[in-house]
């Protein structure tokens, strides 16, 4: 097929870029590269123009490789979120103290793009919660904990659903 009956036939506009360098370069060879407003450049099908949906996340337990972490997911809610984390109190002019704590989080929603993002405010306390769900798997989950005393703890973790 040549060029110009391609050119013809294609539904995508291909923005050419050519630069010649010194007199001995040759002949100019161009790359085609993606415009800014063809569909290739935003990760979206040339035919329908429609982006690929992310999977939502299935309802069932879930919990991380070591057990630390675990939820429930339902009606496309976070429900009963519990992790258990290496928090360090004090510090300066006191040595900081170590210790495991448990800490949990309320029902969050998750958003219909499959992420958590949520902030939880107590009595002198602050808990952060994101995660991003694909399917059975709750993927670049992120816990944080800030507390009086001077105590805090962050766990980031993966999730798999085990029922």
């Amino acid at each position: 097929m040549s060029f110009s009956r391609f050119m013809r036939k294609s539904a995508v506009a291909v923005a050419l870029a050519i630069a010649l360098v010194g007199p001995a370069a040759g002949p100019a060879v161009a790359a085609p590269t993606a415009s800014s407003g063809s569909p290739a450049a935003h990760g979206t099908d040339a035919k329908s123009g429609s982006t690929a949906a992310k999977a939502k996340a299935k309802p069932g337990k879930y919990k991380n490789k070591k057990k630390r972490v675990s939820f429930k997911v339902g009606k496309n809610k976070v429900r009963g979120f519990t992790v258990t984390a290496w928090t360090q109190c004090g510090g300066f002019p006191d040595l900081p103290t170590y210790a495991w704590y448990t800490y949990d989080f309320p029902t969050t929603k998750i958003k219909k793009n499959g992420k958590v993002k949520a902030e939880h405010k107590g009595d002198g306390y602050t808990t952060k919660l994101e995660m991003q769900f694909s399917g059975n798997k709750a993927k670049k989950g992120k816990f944080n904990y800030n507390g009086p005393n001077r105590c805090f703890a962050t766990v980031k973790f993966t999730a798999k659903r085990k029922g």
